[in-house]
């Protein structure tokens, strides 16, 4: 599974270097004990002053593989892990809002996508999430940024996000 997360990081890369002022590492990499959880952040200067979009990677390993599902369960599932990585966003905004769960294909695996919006230190920011379920890996991608609407930046990172390619192993 380390070959997914590599294969996803450099899915990020080499979409976010097509772009004309490209995201970049800046250490926010987090690994919780036993490689449970992982977490991979790339940030772009933002047109709002002292503010950088977000692009963040989140896996979490389940431990076993998830079995051969429908496509109905393969969302009930990337629905239920998408609203538990969205808690985390919830937590910290004020005037918190979302939207309704959107079912899509990320590289022809069923996800699912919200959109949500709030305050953060009294600055007015929204993002888009989405959540996949690949082997026994839980991934989040989501993109933030400041102000009421997607901004140029966060379509590059949705443009990305959406044009991945995913593999997935039976």
């Amino acid at each position: 599974m380390k070959k997914l997360i590599v294969g996803l990081l450099l899915c990020f890369a080499l979409f976010t270097e097509s772009f004309a002022g490209q995201f970049s590492a800046e250490g926010i990499t987090l690994q919780i004990p036993k490689e449970k959880l992982a977490l991979y952040g790339f940030i772009k200067p933002s047109s709002t002053p002292q503010i950088r979009t977000l692009l963040q990677l989140s896996s979490y390993d389940l431990g076993k593989t998830i079995p051969k599902l429908s496509k109905e369960e393969m969302w009930a599932g990337s629905d239920k892990y998408l609203l538990e990585f969205l808690k985390g966003v919830e937590r910290r905004r004020t005037g918190f809002s979302q939207s309704k769960i959107v079912h899509i294909s990320l590289g022809g695996i069923h996800a699912s996508k919200i959109s949500w919006s709030g305050s953060l230190e009294g600055l007015k920011a929204n993002g888009v999430m989405y959540c996949v379920i690949v082997g026994s890996k839980v991934i989040s991608l989501h993109t933030q940024d400041a102000g009421n609407e997607i901004t140029p930046n966060m379509l590059e990172a949705i443009k990305s996000i959406e044009s991945l390619v995913l593999t997935q192993k039976d």
